[in-house]
């Protein structure tokens, strides 16, 4: 059940198991254009300006474990960022952590063991496969990706905005 939400609660309706799985491609995709965009995450930290308005902020330790594999920390720091460049529906405001494990395959990294957390990720807009129209709703984010290949994201497991995921 995800609670629409604003300055107070306004009405709760239950989701299709869909709905969490959209919402945590939006959020990963996020991720994606951000990483991509900052010349792979510099560590230094860098910023991106969402195609759909927004911006997003990134700080990274990446550590290179040989030649084919690497542990990467990331912070994804979120204001009102609409990524319309990765077809996005959401908007995305607050920090989202990621710490992963990646392999390199043919096509470049993929993850191995990868965990995005958030303890009050907020998202608005609509989905597709989401009864609450629109969402609007500060969400505690805890999304794994284990035993991935260079075709999938493997095993999903995780909650987000108290809804099972995927």
């Amino acid at each position: 059940m995800v609670c629409v939400v604003g300055a107070v609660a306004i009405a709760c309706t239950a989701e299709p198991p869909g709905c969490p799985r959209e919402i945590g491609e939006d959020i990963q995709n996020a991720t994606v254009s951000v990483f991509n965009s900052t010349s792979g995450g510099g560590s230094a930290g860098s910023d991106y300006s969402c195609a759909g308005g927004g911006s997003a902020h990134i700080t990274s330790t990446i550590t290179q474990n040989g030649s084919a594999s690497r542990t990467e920390d990331i912070t994804y720091t979120f204001a009102n960022c609409h990524d319309t460049a990765s077809n996005n529906t959401l908007t995305i405001t607050g920090t989202l952590h990621e710490h992963s494990t990646r392999q390199l395959g043919s096509s470049g990294y993929f993850c191995v063991d990868c965990n995005y957390t958030s303890d009050a990720l907020t998202v608005s807009g609509t989905e597709i496969l989401c009864n609450a129209d629109p969402i609007m709703a500060s969400c505690v984010v805890d999304i794994t990706f284990a035993n991935a290949s260079g075709s999938g994201f493997g095993d999903e497991s995780g909650s987000i905005c108290g809804l099972k995921y995927p």
